[in-house]
């Protein structure tokens, strides 16, 4: 599934817990894609690909 910039997502942090954030910067395409995420609750962003993300969210 393609995911744009601007949307917001559950994904799972490097800790594989699941965080909430919204998608700031795409590097890539495909399955291949990495993703920067600004993680609403600490309000860093945190790495992460397309197999990370489990869905996306309504804004």
């Amino acid at each position: 599934m393609a995911h744009k910039t601007g949307e917001r997502v559950e994904y799972r942090d490097n800790k594989h817990e699941k965080q909430i954030g919204r998608i700031q910067e795409i590097q890539g395409r495909g399955k291949e894609a990495r993703y920067s995420v600004l993680n609403e609750q600490t309000q860093k962003l945190d790495q992460c690909s397309e197999k990370d993300i489990e869905r996306e969210l309504d804004r």
